[in-house]
Parts: C-alpha cells; sequence; structure tokens
C-alpha cells in the first residue's frame, strides 16, 4: 500500500459534492458537509461508495504484482544434489564439512553399522 497515492482529483469532487448537497439544506453549517462527507458511527449510510473501475484495476494490479514477486522469490540452493543434507545454514554446513575432513577415519565404522541398521 506505500506506492497508492492518494486520488486527490477524486476526493475534490467528492467533496464539491457533499457541499453541493448539503447547500440544499435550508440553513445548512459546516456540519452538514461534515455528515455528508465523513461519517461516523451514527451514520446510517453504509457501503453505499462503488470504487471507479480504474481503482479496483490499479488494486488487483498491484496485489498480482506482488504475487509474482513472491512466487518468483526463492532463495537459490547451490549443491543440493550433492548427497544427503546435514545442515541447517551454510555456517552449520561448513562446521559439518570440517567435523568430516577430521574425524571421517575414526567414525567410519560406525555410520556403516548405522546405514545398515545393526548399530548397537
Amino acid at each position: 500500500m506505500d506506492v497508492f497515492k492518494p486520488d486527490r482529483y477524486a476526493y475534490k469532487t467528492q467533496r464539491d459534492a457533499a457541499e453541493a448537497s448539503s447547500a440544499l439544506v435550508a440553513g445548512a453549517s459546516g456540519n452538514a458537509l461534515a455528515a455528508n462527507l465523513y461519517r461516523d458511527v451514527n451514520t446510517f449510510a453504509y457501503a453505499d461508495h462503488k470504487p471507479s473501475e480504474e481503482a479496483i484495476d490499479r488494486v488487483i494490479g498491484r496485489l498480482n504484482v506482488d504475487l509474482d514477486k513472491r512466487q518468483k522469490r526463492s532463495r537459490e540452493r547451490k549443491n543440493e544434489d550433492d548427497g544427503d543434507i546435514t545442515y541447517i545454514n551454510e555456517s552449520n554446513k561448513h562446521f559439518n564439512k570440517k567435523l568430516e575432513r577430521y574425524l571421517h577415519a575414526h567414525t567410519q565404522d560406525i555410520r556403516d553399522n548405522l546405514e545398515r541398521g545393526t548399530a548397537l
């Protein structure tokens, strides 16, 4: 919604129409303008404002742009086909590679037993 700017021309047109309708009332004051243009809790008129087709198209267009951005946004996953994933982030992946480099020879028997299902 940060890219939407208020339509000042439409607002001025609406305000002029409210002023014209309040001028028709005998002895109209500023409160009649407020009652016709600005609504509060005590106003009985509900949902009589219909947005223009241009405004609807503008909102739908913006929603479609946001939806496309959301669908296209994806973190690039590098080297995902390099076997089992034993990490939760890049730092953990780096740490796991260090552990494997230093302890691979000592833990090979344990990992083989776990793979076969014969670990005690």
